[in-house]
């Protein structure tokens, strides 16, 4: 009779797995809702083969009550961290468009906010990739105790402009010409609306917050390294003999 039952819901079992894998396959079901459903199944399965056990061999109603009660425990702890988990990312895209936008994240416990977008999540965690495509593994249960905020990807570069000495120097002037040549310079991959700052201001030295807005993401550290070259050598060649030296830096 054990037999019996226990082959039948192992080939139940693995009939659903394959009918679920080609669901997924074209598309009419996601990941998420494959995972639950063969939990459930595996869930049920275990019911099923305890269950019969327990009424063949354990006639006495407290002995099936007792098999019955270990079981649910076990199933109770088996399922609360995926269920869980579940729950929260079921609540957080009810909440937020996820898939596809930018968000600032700040996560629970953690001083630094994570910038990027949910490109994939599953039962247990969410995936986001940075602007830089860094991938990061964040819990859902974590993510949804997180603060969203709408984000646009963005660069940042201090660009500090060493002066040469003199009283002659128009501090004022000078500082509205480099203003001006940042905010006409553009580069491959980037929108030309940029924020330009002045940070600091000395006889010695010009110090600017310049805010670049990329056309796609991710921005790759190697097109960064070049941009910086570039924006120096320029502000060098254009500047000429204003200034005495351009360092170029991300923050």
């Amino acid at each position: 009779m054990v037999i019996v039952v226990a082959l039948t819901v192992i080939i139940v079992r693995i009939v659903v797995s394959r009918l679920l894998n080609e669901l997924v396959l074209r598309g009419s079901i996601s990941v998420n809702i494959r995972e639950v459903t063969l939990k459930i199944l595996d869930i049920a399965v275990i019911i099923i083969l305890v269950g019969t056990a327990t009424i063949i061999f354990i006639p006495q109603y407290w002995g099936i009550l007792a098999v019955l009660g270990l079981l649910g425990l076990t199933i109770l702890l088996l399922l609360i961290y995926p269920v869980s988990s579940y729950i929260a990312i079921v609540a957080l895209q009810m909440r937020f468009q996820l898939k596809g936008r930018f968000y600032e994240i700040l996560l629970p416990g953690s001083s630094k906010s994570l910038h990027g977008r949910i490109v994939d999540s599953t039962i247990y965690h969410s995936i986001v990739e940075d602007e830089h495509g860094v991938i990061h593994y964040v819990p859902n249960a974590q993510l949804a105790r997180s603060v969203l905020k709408p984000y646009t990807p963005r660069v940042v570069f201090e660009v500090a402009v060493r002066l040469p000495g003199g009283g002659s120097l128009d501090l004022v002037e000078l500082e509205e010409a480099i203003a001006g040549k940042l905010e006409e310079y553009g580069y491959p991959g980037f929108k030309d609306v940029k924020d330009v700052s002045v940070v600091r201001a000395s006889g010695s030295e010009l110090v600017f917050r310049v805010v670049f807005y990329p056309i796609s993401i991710p921005v790759r550290k190697d097109s960064l390294r070049r941009l910086v070259v570039d924006l120096r050598s320029t502000l060098l060649k254009e500047l000429q003999d204003r200034v005495v030296d351009v360092h170029v830096a991300v923050l």
